[in-house]
Formats: C-alpha cells, structure tokens, sequence
C-alpha cells in the first residue's frame, strides 16, 4: 500500500495507439530500483508499485466505475500525451475526473508525440482538460523528444518522490558508467581467450541478428495484418501509410515482402485501389460540411458549419486555404466555383462575398428562385453537372427545365414523390430516388430512365434512413449512391442496370456529392466528414503478371497399343512423345498433364485420377475421388501433383506415391482447372461462378481471390513486385 492509503503510486492514461509506450513506462517505473538513503532522505521506497494501467488492472464490471476508483486510489496520474491522447475523449475524462478530486498538482504529463499548446491542432500533444488549466498551474511535461526515453521516465521518478531530477540523473550516469567499466572489464578478461571469446560472439551476434530479424519481420506481418483489417474498413490512406512504413530504413524487403501476411495484405490492397472501379483514398478533416463546389483549377470548396471555407486539393484530398465569412451563416445561396459566394446571414440579408479580397456586399431583393427561373409551383429536385439543366416536379407533374434558355427542355410523368434527381446535361439519363412509401426497411426506391423515350429502365431498392444524395458520373455510366453507410455505384451500360450494384469502401450516409471538373475524383460530404474518392490511376505498363504454365496436351493411340503424348501450340502440333503406357482411354479423359520431361503423366477420367511412368509404363498410383478431377497440373521438381475437383477444392499430392499433402480451399463453386506459376511458387484455380483464387503451393495459404470479368479467359495475378512498386512510387 503506498502512502497517504493510496492503492496505487500513479494511474497512467493514454489512447489505445500509445498503449506500448504506457506498457514501456509501466514496466520501468515498476522496475526502477531506488536507495534506501538519498540526500540524507530515509523514507524513500524501494520501488514504485503498484502502477495501474487499465488492461492490467480492471476487473469485470461497471468500467467508467473502476476508472473512477482506480483514480481515486492513485496519487498521480501519469498521461501519455501526443496527437492521439489530445482527440482521445475517454483520456480527457480521466484528467477532469482527477482534477475534481483536488489531485490537478499531481497530474505529470508524458510527452511521446507532437507539441504542448501547437498553433496547429493536428500537432497539439495535450488533451484539453489540462490545456484548460490556469496559467499559475501550467504543467511541465517529461518529453522523449527533448530528452529521451530514459530521462524523461527518470524526470517523472523524480517527481513521484519529490526528489531533483539532476540527483536520479547523475546517479543513474553513474550506474551506467559503472556498468560500462564491469562490462570492459569482462571484455578484457574475455581477451585472454581470443579464440574462444572471438567464436562465442560470432556465435551470439548470429543469433541476436537473427532473433532482430525474425522479430522486424514479426512485426511487419502483424502491421500487415492492421493494415488488411483497415482496408476491410475502408480506411486507405492510414492503411498505404501502414504498409509502406514496413519497407521503409530495412534490409529485410524481401523477406518482409514474403510473409503471408504481408502479401495478402497487398494484394487485398491492390485490388482494392486498382481492380475496382472506385477507391477511397482520403477522409479530408474540415468539420462539418454543408455544400460542395468543384473548381477550374482540380480543387473542391467545402463550406462548413463553423462559418468557414475550405479548399481542398482533388488528387490528395489535402486542405490548400481556408475563408471565414464575416457574418453568421444561415443559408448558402450561391458559388461561382472560383471567388463570389453568395450567403443569407443570419439576420436573414443576403450578401455576396469576395474570398480573395474578403470585400463583402449586401444583396438587395435578392431572389434565389428567380435566378432558376422555374414555372410556378415547381421545386427543384437536382440539376445536371453544369448547372444548366434542372429537374423539377409539381405533383405527378415533372420537367427539365433550362435555365440558360429559360425554357422547358423536356416534360415527363413520375406518379411519386422525387426526393433527389441526377441528369446529364446531354439529356439521356436521368436517375430519381423517390419514397415508395412502405413501412418495410427498404423504403426508397432509386429508378433510372431514358430521357429521349421516357421510358423507365430498372428499378433498385435502398433505405431512406440513408438519406442519400445521388450522382451520375461524368461520362453517365455510373450512379453514386450510399445506402446504410456503404458508397456504392451502378453500370448503367448493362441490360439490367440496377441489379449489379458494387459495394464500395465505409462512408456514412452521402448529403451531397460532386464530381470534379476533370471528372477524376469525387467529394462526398456526410454526416461525419468530408470524402475523397478517385478513379483508378495505375499504368498497365507497371503490372506485370504471374506467368502460369498452361501446355496444350492432348493424347492418341498408338499402332501398338500404347499412347502417344502431343504438345500443341496454336492448335498445331509442335512435340510428339511416344509412352509405353497401354492405352485405356477410349471413353475419353476430364484432365491431362506431365512433367516437363514428360517422364510423369496424370490423367483422369470423372472422378478416377492416376499418374504413369511414360518411360516405363508403369502405373504409379490411382485414386477414387468424391467428385470429377478437373484439372491437373505437376510441380517444377515433379514431387507433387495438384488436382482441382469439383468439390471446390484443390489437393496436393505426393506425385510418386499418391498421398495427399494438403487441400487448398476458398473458392464457392466447382473448380474448372487449375495451373501452377512458373517459378512454382503459386497455385491458382478458377470456379464455375468467374471466382479466381491463388495460394501458396508451399502452405495452401489463400492470397488473393476476384471475381473475373466475363471476357477473362485467363484472369490475371500482379507480381508481388509489381504491387509494391505502386505502393511505394
């Protein structure tokens, strides 16, 4: 028990990402030994603990109770400060929680990141709570980066016990030194024996390199395995940044690259940013968003709540300038996209404000609906990429209305209530979501027509609770819609528009979109935030593919009742091997394959798999399989045979012998073949329902899988170099 009946001699407080750092700090303050007499002090304890730490010390039950009692028990608190302690809620609770008790002077703050009181927020290291503290009571933090790790653990040791810290200091130098002179000495003694000492080193420094190696490589994988669990989430900026700081200031790409981890987590990746459509590459932090405006120049204005302007770079999503309004916002009118924004205050006069020159003008008779000009009666629901066409409904009643011209361009009959519309300025699509006024969960329905013709062409359900704005791109091949926190588009170019709808990465639900002017990313603004999604960049030039061996074989009998192997190429005839294996196969065969050498050949007929010596005719083995053996194929050093069956499954077999090695699983359907990487290294397959899927031959783990496009006869798997050279350009 420490003094003053406390339970513990501190409570250290952080966010879940700086939990080594509080694990660190833990265990030295645990572990540090301290004098029975110091500078003449004789109640000095000979250690500091117990320390808590929640994951260490909480007990089932009420948490934010255990919190409180932990605190209450604890003499200081010891807050690990960086940017992620600063946005932490829960870490500011604690330091208020403290605070209340009359303990504020107890507080010592652990600076592993950023910088107290930072002009920008992003770098600010302390959390509010103690950023709310008077002046007379500003506390000074033990930073790592001013002192390092060891002295700033000893400067909070100093002021637990109330000791200087240049005394804890110059004895632990002095320890250090007086460690440094025992370990010379050793070195000196060892000397004697220079053979000998010389080998142990050797002997230990091999070991100790490769303990550091296996462990760089341990981490790299389990940073990869983080990084595939973020992109499962949809975050893919924190996860690029993951994934590349893994191959950064090491000597282990190679070996790093080679975990299963690592390459299934940049192949998931790749075909994430690159094999979809569509991909999430940035959540832009400018509060809470009310409009968007594309720029001329590849940029996005994003006004928010807080009375402010944003400009953001459409490719990497980064804030370029900020605006402030001079009056308090209600409405936002207008925005030429470049300098003039047009703004109700909230004393309800409109003004035009100038960004560049912040000059800002009072408006009067301003009226927003004659600028659109629309007949009577009619209210807008959304308008083409340029602005110029509108869409508008009254009642069953609806037009497009330009308002160039100032003319109805086009008049349609929609029996429903419109919620939001998106048209193309050519006039040849429009897409409506109306409320099909159901009490079922799927209450909104998105539906896509034919403008010239009228005539309506698919119909896809979705949640009204998403609330969802809706955005056809650019070229009008896709709709953007989001529905129960999924951004999601649809192939307007199919026979059946809306039923193939792809899922894309996590955004909450879209209150606006807009494509920029090139028309190469998209900004989404939500509930939470400000989106950025872009089309796929990657060069074709820079992929190269896993080069699969796939011979043509095929098989006739002989004069003599033996079979002849034939290797073909272009359909013609390009080897000829003549096999003393008696020919049995008059019926027909499922699959064929050999060996490089031809000196092995399996074959199967429906479910019946056996491999022959082709040199003496000898059959090596025979299996009975649950289902039809669809493809064969033998390994570079003719050890092992895989077999695809239509079970879904591809074994492994010991090529001479016939006993199964391992099963590799992952596909859904029937298998239809399978074929092994040149280098032997990969094993891939295709199903019945267009699913390719690889593995590693060495360990049946599963890489990578996608779904194949139609016209895909052979799907195509990057190279792991390939990949890493987009990740790191």
């Amino acid at each position: 028990m420490t003094e003053e009946n406390n339970q513990y001699y501190a409570f250290i407080s952080y966010k879940r990402e700086d939990e080594s750092w509080a694990k660190w700090l833990q265990k030295k303050l645990e572990h540090y030994k301290l004098p029975a007499n110091l500078n003449g002090r004789a109640d000095i304890p000979k250690e500091l603990r117990p320390i808590f730490r929640d994951t260490s010390e909480l007990m089932p039950g009420n948490l934010p109770q255990q919190l409180h009692d932990a605190l209450a028990q604890s003499k200081y608190l010891i807050v690990i400060c960086s940017p992620n302690s600063a946005q932490s809620e829960w870490v500011n609770k604690e330091i208020d929680d403290f605070i209340s008790m009359g303990k504020s002077e107890n507080i010592i703050p652990f600076i592993v990141g950023g910088t107290p009181f930072a002009s920008n927020p992003t770098e600010e290291c302390y959390p509010q709570a103690i950023r709310n503290l008077p002046a007379d009571r500003e506390l000074l933090g033990a930073n790592i980066n001013e002192m390092g790790r060891d002295a700033a653990a000893i400067k909070v040791v100093a002021r637990m016990i109330g000791l200087k810290f240049d005394a804890l200091w110059q004895r632990y130098e002095r320890d250090m030194k007086r460690r440094k002179n025992i370990l010379m000495g050793v070195l000196a003694a060892f000397l004697v024996a220079v053979t000998g000492v010389a080998a142990y080193i050797w002997s230990q420094n091999i070991t100790i390199s490769r303990q550091y190696r296996q462990l760089e490589i341990s981490s790299a994988a389990n940073n990869a395995q983080y990084a595939l669990e973020l992109l499962k989430g949809g975050d893919m900026a924190k996860a690029e940044e993951l994934l590349t700081s893994c191959f950064l200031d090491t000597k282990m790409e190679s070996e790093i690259e080679s975990t299963v981890e690592m390459e299934r987590a940049l192949r998931y990746w790749y075909r994430m940013k690159y094999g979809n459509t569509i991909y999430g590459s940035a959540r832009v932090d400018v509060g809470l968003p009310l409009s968007i405006w594309p720029a001329a120049d590849n940029t996005f204005f994003v006004s928010d709540a807080d009375v402010s302007f944003c400009k953001i770079s459409a490719v990497s999503g980064k804030v370029l300038d900020t605006y402030s309004l001079p009056k308090n916002l209600d409405l936002l009118l207008d925005f030429d996209g470049k300098d003039m924004v047009t703004y109700q205050a909230a004393d309800s006069t409109v003004h035009l404000f100038n960004l560049q020159t912040s000059a800002d003008k009072l408006v009067k008779d301003y009226n927003f609906e004659a600028t659109i000009g629309l007949p009577d009666g009619f209210e807008e629901r959304g308008t083409s990429p340029s602005g110029q066409m509108v869409f508008a409904q009254q009642g069953s009643q609806c037009i497009i209305y330009d308002t160039k011209k100032h003319e109805v361009a086009k008049r349609l009959t929609l029996t429903r209530n419109v919620l939001y519309a998106a048209l193309n300025d050519s006039l040849t699509v429009l897409a409506v979501a109306c409320d099909n006024q159901s009490d079922q969960y799927k209450d909104t329905d998105l539906e896509v027509w034919a403008i010239d013709d009228g005539t309506r062409r698919g119909v896809l359900k979705m949640t009204w609770s998403s609330k969802s704005w809706i955005e056809l791109s650019p070229d009008s091949r896709y709709l953007f819609f989001s529905d129960v926190g999924k951004l999601q588009y649809v192939d307007l170019t199919t026979d059946t528009p809306l039923e193939q709808s792809v899922v894309g990465t996590n955004v909450n639900p879209a209150l606006n979109m807009v494509f920029s002017k090139d028309g190469s990313s998209l900004c989404i603004s939500s509930i939470n935030g400000v989106y950025l999604w872009s089309w796929p960049s990657a060069s074709p030039s820079v992929i190269e593919n896993i080069d699969f061996d796939s011979p043509d074989l095929a098989i006739e009998r002989d004069k003599d009742g033996t079979t002849v192997l034939q290797f073909l190429k272009n359909d013609k005839v390009v080897k000829t091997v003549k096999t003393k294996v008696k020919w049995q196969w008059d019926e027909g065969y499922a699959s064929l394959s050999t060996t490089d050498d031809a000196e092995l050949m399996s074959i199967s007929m429906g479910n019946e798999l056996s491999v022959y010596n082709t040199v003496t005719g000898e059959r090596l083995w025979t299996k009975t399989c649950d289902n039809l053996v669809s493809g064969t194929c033998f390994n570079k050093n003719k050890e092992q045979l895989c077999a695809s069956d239509w079970d879904g499954l591809v074994r492994i077999y010991d090529a001479t012998t016939g006993k199964e090695v391992r099963r590799l699983s992952g596909a859904e359907e029937r298998l239809s073949y399978c074929k092994l990487s040149a280098d032997g290294r990969y094993v891939m397959a295709e199903d019945f329902s267009g699913k390719a899927c690889l593995w590693f031959l060495s360990t049946g783990e599963l890489l990578d899988a996608y779904r194949c496009l139609e016209e895909e006869e052979n799907p195509s798997f990057p190279t792991l170099s390939s990949i890493k050279r987009l990740l790191l350009k």
